[in-house]
């Protein structure tokens, strides 16, 4: 089965309280239907039995709500109470990573990220209440998103260089978004640009 076959068979449920989110298969729903296979009806409506049209119950994480796909097999599944997204593999319901987010996330979407042919390089995190070292931008901080690059994997002790042209004087604050250690807190600073485009040293 590939990547676009196994996703269009596994629609996903998510409860918000929850700490899972559960993989269904389409095939064994549809089986369960024309067998009849319910466990009751709900105003009318059959029920199917849950334990014969699951795949697997993924433990994600706290607070899970929607999901978006990438164009490796993997999912990623936006985590309200714990402020990340996780990241996990289809078939094998393995969760491989942990994405931590400047806000509390609440929806989250990719480019093609719920169709059988994904884009696979971003995620947008659809945030809703801020938290973190940064500016009040507003009575309510309204809610804000946050684009993540899924392709880009930091390992402890790797460092990434980033070039830019800096030519707009000003201060700038900035901060570590990916929670590491203990020491999280201290990796902050401010990014002093001089008149003239001059790039400071960061203190």
């Amino acid at each position: 089965m590939n990547r676009a076959d196994n996703r269009a068979s596994a629609p996903l449920l998510s409860l918000m309280m929850g700490a899972f989110t559960t993989a269904f298969n389409f095939e064994k729903m549809m089986t369960a239907i024309h067998n009849k296979d319910f466990t009751g009806n709900e105003d009318g409506i059959p029920v199917l039995n849950y334990d014969k049209v699951k795949d697997a119950e993924v433990n994600v994480g706290l607070g899970p709500l929607h999901t978006q796909f990438d164009d490796q097999g993997y999912a990623y599944t936006s985590l309200f109470v714990e402020s990340a997204i996780a990241k996990w593999k289809l078939g094998s319901w393995e969760v491989v990573d942990k994405i931590p987010v400047t806000y509390n996330i609440g929806h989250l979407c990719a480019a093609e990220g719920d169709t059988v042919n994904p884009d696979g390089k971003y995620v947008i995190a659809l945030n809703k209440l801020s938290h973190g070292p940064h500016l009040n931008v507003g009575p309510s901080q309204p809610e804000s998103s946050q684009l993540i690059n899924i392709n880009v994997v930091i390992d402890p002790g790797e460092t990434k260089t980033i070039k830019f042209v800096a030519d707009k004087p000003g201060v700038f604050p900035y901060y570590c978004a990916n929670f590491c250690s203990a020491l999280h807190q201290e990796m902050q600073g401010y990014l002093l640009v001089k008149g003239g485009g001059v790039l400071a040293k960061a203190k």
